[in-house]
């Protein structure tokens, strides 16, 4: 399926909506339930953590304390392992579509919840563990910990078929396009991305395509014009080593030393080679910014 899926360009956002979504989504359901143990794990697990009495052969507020935390981390590891499952899918909310097939997948899924198993029953009640707030849990409190993980994939689900007119975020196709929340919300409209081209061999052949490309911005003009400004100086330096006597009175001679290299061209050579290069280079990027410069000397034609 992701094989036959159009490729993105370089424009398309890292985050698009449908993530935004899910990651929000998910983040609030995780939020509420660490919140709830954190505040109301007192009176769903013991009714009220006695004080702190050594006499008293029921739990400390120590240990009460310690096994609320417990659940808590417990819990949240629990809820990331079902919701790697919700994000084997993007968009659609058919999930378990192949997981049987997924063998890397459903080995990790097993060595993280093995593992998880093993830190709090062989950590939890040390030294280490009280150092870490990790403690012993009752059978009643790893059942809440496996069923809110559980509840992580309905509620992965059910995000999936949230409508993404009514989320935040940029779309692959059209990154400056708001949806329907982000209009009503009256949010600012996102910036046609820069399209930054490192190389010249990164950009279009066609003249006319490169001026007229969507996304270029007075930014990216900017930068043309900064690139041929410093490439125009560094061609004025090259031209005054390797130019001839007389080939411009404009331009200063300055003696050559002849050094031959293991390959037999000469150090002009070379610089000639480089020159040719350079200028071919300077003279498209002119033909993007609409005009022609002469390196030589310095006038410019409309």
């Amino acid at each position: 399926e992701l094989m036959e899926r159009k490729p993105f360009g370089r424009t398309a956002p890292l985050i698009n909506r449908a993530m935004w979504r899910n990651i929000v989504g998910m983040s609030i359901y995780q939020l509420i339930v660490s919140l709830i143990l954190q505040y109301g794990g007192e009176a769903i697990f013991y009714g009220e953590c006695p004080i702190e009495d050594p006499s008293n052969p029921d739990p400390s507020l120590a240990a009460c304390e310690l096994q609320i935390s417990s659940v808590i981390f417990n819990s949240f590891v629990f809820m990331q392992v079902f919701n790697e499952i919700n994000s084997r899918r993007i968009d659609s909310p058919r999930v378990f579509q192949g997981i049987l097939k997924s063998y890397y997948f459903l080995a990790i899924i097993v060595i993280t919840i093995v593992i998880q198993i093993l830190v709090m029953l062989l950590v939890g009640g040390t030294e280490v563990g009280n150092a870490i707030r990790i403690g012993e849990i009752t059978g009643v409190q790893w059942a809440v910990s496996v069923i809110v993980g559980v509840i992580a994939l309905p509620v992965g689900i059910l995000l999936r078929l949230w409508p993404l007119e009514w989320c935040i975020g940029p779309m692959d196709d059209d990154p400056t396009e708001q949806s329907k929340l982000e209009k009503f919300l009256h949010l600012p409209k996102r910036k046609t991305p820069i399209e930054v081209f490192e190389d010249f061999e990164d950009m279009p052949d066609d003249d006319t395509e490169a001026i007229e490309m969507e996304g270029y911005s007075k930014v990216s003009k900017q930068i043309l014009r900064l690139r041929v400004f410093v490439h125009a100086v560094a061609f004025i330096n090259v031209v005054k080593r390797v130019a001839e006597p007389g080939d411009d009175p404009l331009i200063a001679y300055e003696p050559v030393k002849e050094q031959e290299d293991p390959r037999g061209h000469t150090e002009r050579e070379h610089m000639r080679m480089h020159f040719r290069a350079r200028v071919r280079a300077i003279q498209f990027m002119n033909r993007l910014r609409g005009q022609s410069t002469d390196i030589t000397t310095g006038k410019s034609s409309h």
